[in-house]
């Protein structure tokens, strides 16, 4: 997943990276803070994804929508005027987040971009009641062990029993964070870590779906 990240504030362009390496897969971003310099990165490389401000330094981000030097559904909008967002989707854009950034909604735009993504290379195969499936690792909610199996529980619902084991998914994917024993999620989809006391935690999802947490998990995901 490459990301480029066109904001000229610096310590904004900063929280926008730790947040899409948190959300994406293999992010790998690059920063430009003005219009010249991100078209410059544009000409030398193909992003996934572009998280645009519109006001830089005195340039205003229309001015690359304007361009057709990008493909403006692949272009989430980053600003603090909710009426430059409605403007932007004239453009048709994919989605705009408000300043001050808030994770949750950060996260939130970030899942629909990586479900609105192709993601043959991400295909999963499972064996489920004698018969194999492909699901994308985007259609994956959590993950629950069930003995020697896993339980893949998807967004859409559905349930599918997997031979493959809970460390075999922990070890190919680094968007999934096991939890706890029986729990793998993906970061991605994590809202908050609540102590509850006694070194025990739980995990609040994005929806609101609340999972238990091992105290091994909590210094691990603290210290990540």
């Amino acid at each position: 997943m490459k990301i480029l990240i066109i904001e000229d504030a610096t310590l904004v362009a900063k929280r926008i990276e730790s947040l899409c390496v948190a959300a994406f897969a293999n992010a790998t971003c690059d920063i430009a803070f003005d219009i010249e310099s991100a078209l410059t990165h544009i000409q030398l490389f193909t992003y996934d994804l572009i998280y645009l401000d519109l006001n830089l330094n005195g340039s205003h981000g229309f001015e690359l929508l304007n361009s057709e030097s990008v493909d403006p559904t692949k272009v989430i909008i980053v600003t603090a005027y909710q009426d430059q967002a409605a403007m932007a989707f004239e453009f048709a854009v994919f989605d705009f987040i408000c300043k001050p950034i808030k994770k949750s909604r950060f996260l939130h735009v970030a899942q629909r971009a990586i479900n609105a993504m192709p993601h043959d290379a991400e295909l999963i195969k499972i064996n489920h009641a004698k018969k194999q499936y492909s699901i994308s690792l985007s259609d994956i909610y959590y993950i629950k062990s069930e003995g020697n199996y896993s339980q893949i529980n998807t967004i859409k619902g559905t349930q599918l029993l997997s031979d493959k084991t809970m460390h075999y998914f922990e070890s190919t994917f680094d968007s999934l964070f096991r939890i706890h024993r029986t729990y793998l999620v993906k970061r991605a989809l994590i809202e908050s870590i609540t102590k509850l006391g006694a070194g025990q935690y739980r995990v609040t999802l994005l929806d609101g779906l609340q999972l238990p947490m091992s105290r091994g998990a909590y210094k691990h995901f603290n210290k990540k």
